[in-house]
């Protein structure tokens, strides 16, 4: 074959024809393909492989690379391991690559296992792993190698036992086949291990050569076992395949239990512990075995997850440790969370004889849990004791909460920042583009440009030539658009993409078509836009835009824009912004308007290299004559078009943005439609049709990806909160942690929030993660301070969804005890009374009701100093007065109890907080990986 013939199968990534062909080269042909190879062959492989995603590319890159390299060497690196690979094998073409190696002989396979394996992966590049494993397992088995125990070959393994298992769990009509570990015979390489319905773990564990070391190395190894973390179903039970690898005999118990207990140690994943606590339960210590471990059992204890905790405490109890160990062991199980692990360690100490049950049960009796401390008073004698002195000792901390409300020091947004108008400034927004977290951050870029084109246009164009890698899909548009007019010279973004695919069918030549796929974004996106393009093109005539926002909230001031339009009355107006600036216009009231007496804004002249149909809403605003005299640099002509002017007096004599109907289906909020009071050729401008949309109703947008942000709605529409809000409530994902890290965004918009943004505070409140909780408190206290947020309306949302079932009782009494924490108890009780009156006229009582009635207990004290009549409802007493000794009914006994304290301390408020700080300073935290909440 010549280097056309080659190639030809490198650019259709023809790996059957290649195959065929590499393993029938012979020396002349080896040699002619090894100098092409060389030459060009590898770097084009590379380029077809990066540009394509399919694994046809991926599959000719590697046989190639093990089929035409001379050294291992240069396999290994031509190989380009983590720049790309494949985890799927639907082509059955990973062992006929392996079956080149193979061939290559046992020295020089020998060595690419060593360098391959070697290989060191990171990030994302470590999903790459299986691919080497695979490879590398094929040579193992076939020249009984020793089994590489480098983290990239350890990883690899635990990544393919993961893929045997998503692949019995895929639908039954998928067509994928994952990558496994090879084994090697007469016929070539083939898979180690059954897949479909005859997977198991217990295939895949006796399928792997060298299962002990290998199981080790990755016990040693941070997060290596993280792949199984979803191992279940019949025949996939961690547990269970490890007790049957120990009794095959192919797994040593003894040689694996001391990494595993050590593993524990380390600040693994929550899956990862879980995952290696099943592993010690497959090992089955021995309680003798268990007592040597003591000590490093009671080391980790404090630490781990909490299903590891159940474990730890279960082999700990049955192998009777020394009382010592029992009393440090029972101390640190009754200071964390778990319940089930504290009603395990009760039940132990009820028959204990040993001298640490006293103890033990006496700091039970003290917990806060009442319930519990019940329990734990009976078991020590003391369980006649139900007297209301007997509940109430300890019970309540009227200084959990010191205050009950918190003025509010409203709201007063700062001033917005402009870049420096030079090199400096562009570097500084370059950098900020990464982040892209304020409401202004895309109206600074774009007032960047402006001003630094009114300077200097080469300053500008030299910026962009330091800066060749720009993500076309980036949220920074203005960005993007001024590297693509400073090195094509067009500004105008389309969304049109054209696309080719190869298909490849046995007996017939490549069929190869191609695909033009339109993807329209948002409407606010495609109205920023536009305004980029328009600006782009008025670079060097205007030296400011009408629409730089004057507050770090993304509004314009009156006096601003005034200012403005007096200055640009020369050069005149362009439509978008023009439009930009009003709906970003803080309209005060109708006298507004007198600020406007005496201007006029003629439409600019539209640039010379519009294209005409790009141009048509902007030629009807200048009228019949398509320009006018003067330019768009001025030139004092009067235009016959739409004056600016009369323009913006419509806009502020109709109130701005009109108001949009909210309504709800079920949890949902939706939002009507609303009409601009925009002249037709002005209120036809791209985007603007969906800005208007209503949202929520049918089949309405709902963006994706990077444009579900909140700042790039607000960033146009700054007073449009609700309808950020609302897209995002429209979302299958509300459990996301992004919703939380977006709230410093909708803290810092402007106007008043109304009962979709409430909606959405009542659900993060309840997060399942801790830490959004902990950012949804934080943030809504924000709120509060600035007088914005309603406690009645909070309350009536919460209720609303805690009727819907989407409310966690005990991640209630978490998210409201921190936010009465940081803006005083009324803002949250009001949401608190209503859904315990609810939950508590249930008649089956929700889970977790015990919980929120147990956190209430520090906040009635507070209450019941500023709220006139009965501080709980009706229901709560109606649960106390209940028979039994349940949890619900007994925390309900305490609080009552506690309500009914006769003269309760009255509580100062305490004094006001600092004014708040500016979105400069507060941008989110930034969530731990895989964190995961210990909570009922």
């Amino acid at each position: 074959m010549d280097a056309a013939g080659w190639e030809q199968q490198v650019d259709e990534s023809d790996w059957r024809g290649l195959q065929r062909a590499l393993t029938s080269l012979d020396d002349e042909g080896r040699a002619a393909a090894l100098t092409w190879y060389r030459r060009t062959g590898r770097a084009r492989a590379r380029k077809v492989s990066e540009r394509d995603w399919r694994p046809h590319s991926r599959i000719v890159q590697l046989q190639l690379a093990l089929g035409l390299s001379e050294t291992p060497q240069e396999a290994s690196k031509n190989c380009q391991w983590g720049r790309r690979w494949i985890w799927s094998d639907d082509l059955d073409a990973v062992p006929g690559c392996a079956d080149l190696l193979l061939a290559r002989g046992e020295e020089w396979a020998r060595a690419f296992v060593t360098l391959s394996t070697a290989t060191t992966l990171r990030g994302d590049s470590r999903r790459g792993a299986g691919e080497i494993t695979t490879l590398a397992s094929a040579a193992v088995d076939a020249f009984d190698l020793d089994t590489p125990l480098e983290e990239t070959y350890v990883r690899g393994w635990t990544t393919l036992v993961g893929l045997a298992h998503s692949h019995t769990r895929a639908d039954k009509g998928s067509q994928w086949r994952p990558l496994t570990l090879l084994a090697a015979d007469d016929s070539g390489a083939h898979a180690a291990y059954p897949l479909g319905p005859e997977a198991s773990l217990e295939a895949c564990l006796h399928g792997t050569r060298d299962l002990t070391a290998l199981l080790v190395a990755a016990l040693d190894l941070p997060n290596a076992l993280a792949e199984w973390t979803d191992l279940k179903g019949e025949g996939w039970g961690l547990t269970a395949a490890i007790r049957a690898a120990v009794a095959d005999g192919i797994l040593d118990r003894e040689a694996a239990l001391d990494p595993a207990f050590r593993s524990l140690s380390r600040d693994d994943r929550a899956g990862t512990q879980r995952v290696t606590a099943q592993v010690i339960l497959g090992l089955e210590p021995t309680p003798d075995e268990v007592r040597e471990r003591a000590a490093l059992i009671l080391h980790v204890l404090p630490t781990v997850h909490g299903s590891v905790t159940t474990v730890l405490l279960d082999l700990a109890l049955a192998a009777g440790l020394e009382d010592d160990d029992l009393v440090e062991l029972g101390t640190v199980v009754l200071a964390r969370k778990e319940k089930a692990q504290k009603a395990t360690l009760l039940r132990h100490l009820k028959t204990s004889t040993s001298d640490a049950r006293e103890p033990l049960l006496a700091m039970a009796a003290d917990s806060d849990d009442a319930a519990f401390a019940a329990k734990a008073r009976a078991l020590l004698g003391d369980g006649d004791d139900e007297s209301a002195d007997g509940i109430r000792e300890g019970a309540g901390r009227p200084d959990a909460v010191s205050t009950w409300s918190r003025p509010a020091t409203g709201f007063r947004p700062g001033d917005f920042s402009p870049y420096a108008g030079d090199a400096a400034g562009l570097d500084r927004a370059r950098s900020d583009s990464e982040t892209w977290l304020r409401i202004t951050s895309e109206a600074a870029w774009l007032d960047l440009v402006v001003r630094v084109g009114a300077k200097d246009l080469d300053v500008l164009r030299a910026s962009v030539v330091a800066d060749e890698r720009v993500d076309w899909w980036s949220a920074a548009r203005t960005r993007a658009l001024l590297h693509q007019w400073v090195t094509t010279g067009d500004p105008h973004r389309s969304y049109r993409r054209t696309g080719t695919m190869t298909t490849h069918e046995p007996g017939k030549d490549p069929v190869t078509t191609t695909r033009v796929h339109e993807w329209v974004p948002p409407g606010c996106v495609v109205f920023t836009d536009r305004l980029v393009e328009e600006s782009l093109r008025r670079l060097g005539t205007v030296t400011e835009l009408l629409s730089t926002p004057s507050r770090v909230d993304g509004t314009v001031t009156v006096a601003d824009l005034a200012a403005r339009v007096r200055r640009a009355s020369r050069a005149g107006y362009a439509p978008y912004d023009l439009v930009q600036a009003l709906l970003r216009l803080d309209l005060r009231d109708a006298d507004d308007v007198g600020a406007f007496d005496g201007l006029t804004l003629p439409p600019a002249a539209v640039p010379s290299d519009v294209p005409k149909e790009q141009g048509s809403s902007w030629r009807r605003l200048l009228g019949r004559g398509g320009s006018r005299k003067g330019g768009g640099s001025g030139g004092g002509g009067a235009s016959a078009g739409v004056d600016g002017v009369e323009v913006i007096r419509g806009w502020i004599a109709a109130g701005g943005m009109p108001r949009r109907e909210l309504d709800f289906d079920g949890t949902r909020p939706r939002l009507g439609g609303v009409t601009l009071p925009l002249p037709g050729p002005l209120a036809g401008l791209d985007g603007l049709a969906e800005i208007c949309a209503a949202v929520g109703h049918g089949d309405s947008n709902v963006p994706a990806g990077l444009f579900d942000s909140p700042t790039l709605v607000l960033g146009v529409t700054p007073f449009a909160t609700e309808v950020a809000v609302t897209t995002t409530e429209q979302r299958g994902d509300l459990d996301s942690v992004f919703h939380a890290q977006n709230l410093p965004v909708l803290a810092w918009s402007a106007g008043p929030i109304g009962a979709a943004t409430h909606h959405h505070i009542a659900r993060l409140l309840v997060h399942p993660r801790e830490d959004s909780r902990l950012l949804a408190a934080k943030y809504t206290a924000e709120l509060a301070t600035q007088g914005r947020l309603d406690p009645e309306l909070l309350g009536e949302r919460s209720l609303s969804l805690f009727e819907a079932g989407e409310l966690s009782l005990p991640r209630a009494a978490h998210g409201w005890e921190q936010l009465a924490s940081m803006a005083g108890l009324a803002v949250v009780w009001p949401a608190w009374v209503a859904v315990l009156d609810e939950a508590c006229r249930a008649s089956r009582k929700p889970a977790g009701l015990a919980d929120l009635l147990r956190a209430a207990r520090d906040q009635v004290p507070v209450a019941a100093a500023h709220v006139e009549g009965e501080v709980l409802p009706a229901s709560v007493r109606e649960v106390a007065g209940e028979k039994g000794r349940g949890k619900a009914v007994t925390e309900a006994r305490a609080l009552v109890d506690l309500a009914a304290l006769p003269e309760l301390p009255e509580l100062a408020d305490s004094p006001a907080p600092d004014a708040a700080a500016g979105p400069d300073d507060s941008t989110g935290t930034k969530n731990s990986e895989d964190s995961e909440e210990r909570s009922a």
